[in-house]
């Protein structure tokens, strides 16, 4: 199993620095607001810790009463292409026991233009011969996203 743990404080620092790494101005929160969000009970940052002890990979998240938001999720550019991203996700996926939603942002490519495909590989367990995966992204989950529950 992959050895993801809770961010522990003295982990913000080098958290921080691969969230910016990884994410324009625009799309995260500065130094201050990153640290006031980390007192709210629903937020948690996970992480993959590096065998040198530094952050290979972070997974910053939402966990609400009906579903997992995952926010931002980045590995350290030295760390990618190797699958450990994948890896991660399918970890904290295998946690949760109930619906998970991943934020992407809209570029100016096919989301834009309002296409968007998720892939995902799983290999069933013998004997299953059919799996029907279904989810669903409603005005709750968005409403609640929002902020209006």
């Amino acid at each position: 199993m992959m050895p993801i743990e809770r961010m522990r404080p003295e982990d913000f620092d080098a958290v921080f620095r691969l969230l910016a790494q990884s994410f324009p101005a625009g799309e995260r929160r500065d130094k201050a607001g990153q640290r006031a969000l980390l007192a709210d009970s629903a937020y948690q940052i996970d992480i993959l810790r590096a065998p040198s002890g530094g952050v290979q990979a972070l997974m910053a998240l939402w966990d609400f009463d009906d579903f997992v938001f995952f926010e931002h999720f980045a590995v350290d550019p030295a760390c990618r292409n190797g699958g450990i991203g994948g890896q991660m996700l399918d970890a904290l996926l295998a946690r949760f026991d109930k619906p998970a939603c991943l934020e992407a942002e809209l570029p100016e490519t096919e989301l834009a233009a309002g296409h968007l495909l998720l892939s995902y590989k799983y290999t069933p367990p013998p004997p299953l011969e059919r799996l029907t995966f279904e989810t669903e992204i409603t005005s709750e989950y968005l409403l609640t996203l929002k902020g209006g529950n």
